[in-house]
């Protein structure tokens, strides 16, 4: 089975994971002194859900203080998101009047939607359409003069009986003769050139909306607010290093004590076990004692009890 290759790779991955995931964010940091004593307080800004037990308990030794953690306090981080929105809005007026529209609809309307934005729409008075919904006819009358300059008698059949004026037909209504020399006696003038002012009217008719269809739209700014962030703030008591100091060496006493037992007993254990080895090549064998030559007789079998054995 050849599967070695891929675990080492695999594990320092895995390692690496991890300790990419512990490692804890550059936070922002300020110092203060408050009844005579130096504060640090850090703020770390984290995912929703990240954990932050790796940040909390930790201790720093800075400018000759040592700074204990003593408090840590939470709160979400708000983003606050925004777009650019409209809405149409119709109502019906009298006449083309912007001021009935805003009387009608408001000048301003409440905006929300399902994705969480809200805001307050303005309405966009330029963007008024009108649209007319019915007619009514009026007639009206409508009059214009018209002068004639140097004319031989007062004989209208010189002044033209119809004329247009602003596309509308007038009629000859009536003669104003006007004499050069200023002088007349009724319908008769005295001098060589007559000068007329003729007067015309006329009618015509005119459709009129009844009503109106106003179109409007109203824009502005809607926002959202969301929290995908959730700030951290830890606070640190600084005191005299020194102190400090005394209280590691104390805190790391017994394990010197501990260590020192230990020490103790291998090096008592050691020297136990030199001299007993020390003492065993010392004492003679047994076998010394037989002599050169010398022969251990062989020690009969002994017969199992029961069996009889015949001698020839």
């Amino acid at each position: 089975m050849k599967r070695k290759g891929w675990y080492l790779p695999m594990s320092l991955a895995v390692l690496l994971l991890c300790t990419a995931a512990t490692e804890a964010p550059e936070p922002t940091t300020e110092t203060y002194m408050k009844g005579g004593n130096y504060y640090i307080e850090k703020t770390y800004t984290l995912k929703n859900g990240e954990d932050i037990d790796h940040l909390l308990g930790a201790s720093f030794e800075l400018n000759g203080y040592t700074y204990h953690q003593i408090d840590v306090k939470s709160e979400p981080v708000v983003e606050v998101l925004t777009k650019e929105v409209s809405q149409t809005a119709e109502t019906t007026v009298s006449s083309e009047s912007s001021g009935q529209v805003a009387a009608n609809l408001g000048e301003t309307k409440t905006y929300e939607d399902e994705d969480g934005y809200k805001g307050e729409l303005k309405l966009d008075y330029a963007s008024i359409q009108y649209a007319a919904t019915g007619y009514t006819t009026k007639t009206y009358t409508k009059s214009d003069s018209k002068m004639y300059y140097g004319l031989s008698s007062m004989d209208t059949s010189q002044i033209a009986k119809n004329i247009w004026s602003g596309g509308v037909s007038m009629t000859l209504y009536d003669v104003q003769w006007i004499g050069d020399n200023n002088m007349g006696s009724g319908d008769t003038a005295v001098g060589n050139n007559y000068n007329a002012k003729a007067l015309y009217s006329g009618t015509y008719s005119v459709k009129i909306p009844t009503a109106y269809i106003a179109k409007v739209t109203y824009t502005g700014t809607a926002e959202k607010e969301i929290s995908e962030q959730t700030a951290y703030t830890l606070t640190y008591l600084g005191e005299k290093a020194e102190m400090q100091v005394m209280e590691e060496e104390n805190h790391y006493l017994p394990f010197f004590i501990g260590g020192g037992c230990v020490l103790l007993l291998l090096a008592g254990g050691t020297i136990y076990y030199l001299l007993k080895r020390r003492k065993m090549e010392t004492v003679p064998s047994d076998l010394d004692g037989l002599e050169e030559g010398n022969e251990i007789e062989d020690i009969p079998e002994f017969e199992e009890k029961g069996e009889e054995h015949e001698t020839i």
